[in-house]
């Protein structure tokens, strides 16, 4: 994430909230985030940063360079950009066990400039596990229903997204591929570079934080 741009959010202390809005660009691609953050417990605390990226991405030893812009809120270790981890880094999820961040979101809404010709924009979600219907399971439930994603287009015709999620975050965000400017674009790359991207992003923060709930 070193060709990222990104800023650490204000997080809330002692059992407050706070509003964080910002805007956030990188070459053409410029973010708007708008952030509601609530203390909820004296868990270790954690860092989260909003990132912004609009350039090329190559994954290993592949040759062929793909096209990604991309908004988000990510998991950080503290306030260094390398403890939100690196590409090819691998670790694993947390579980029902792991101690949970010691904020959550209630509200965020992240927009962007996208480059709309050619381009494949979605949006990306991936929060703290919860138990579901009282299962046995120790991993939990990480994802949200898509009905309690609102993704459109804002009134300047740019993509928007809204989530209330109410509980911590591992990531969300709006990913783009730009077919157009890829060296060398197929439906094989598309679906491989979207996924080593997410996982690219998430993966890292996760151990990041998996890291400093284990001192």
């Amino acid at each position: 994430m070193s060709k990222f741009a990104h800023d650490d959010i204000a997080l809330p202390t002692d059992r407050t909230s706070v509003v964080f809005k910002k805007d956030l660009c990188h070459n053409h691609l410029c973010c708007t985030f708008d952030l509601s953050v609530q203390y909820v417990n004296p868990t270790p605390a954690v860092q989260y940063k909003i990132v912004a990226y609009d350039g090329d991405i190559q994954f290993g030893i592949d040759p062929r360079v793909n096209m990604l812009q991309t908004c988000g809120v990510v998991l950080c270790l503290n306030h260094s950009v390398s403890s939100c981890g690196s590409a090819g880094v691998n670790g694993f999820l947390p579980t029902l066990d792991t101690p949970v961040p010691n904020v959550t979101f209630t509200s965020i809404n992240i927009s962007g400039n996208f480059v709309k010709k050619d381009a494949n924009i979605l949006p990306n979600v991936l929060l703290w596990p919860i138990n579901v219907g009282n299962s046995s399971a120790s991993s939990g439930e990480f994802l949200i229903e898509p009905k309690e994603v609102e993704f459109n287009n804002n009134n300047n015709g740019n993509p928007i997204m809204i989530l209330h999620p109410n509980r911590p975050i591992i990531t969300v965000g709006i990913h783009s591929r730009i077919f157009s400017r890829d060296q060398d674009s197929s439906a094989y790359t598309t679906n491989v570079s979207m996924l080593a991207m997410l996982f690219s992003v998430l993966v890292p923060a996760i151990v990041a934080y998996l890291r400093i709930s284990q001192l």
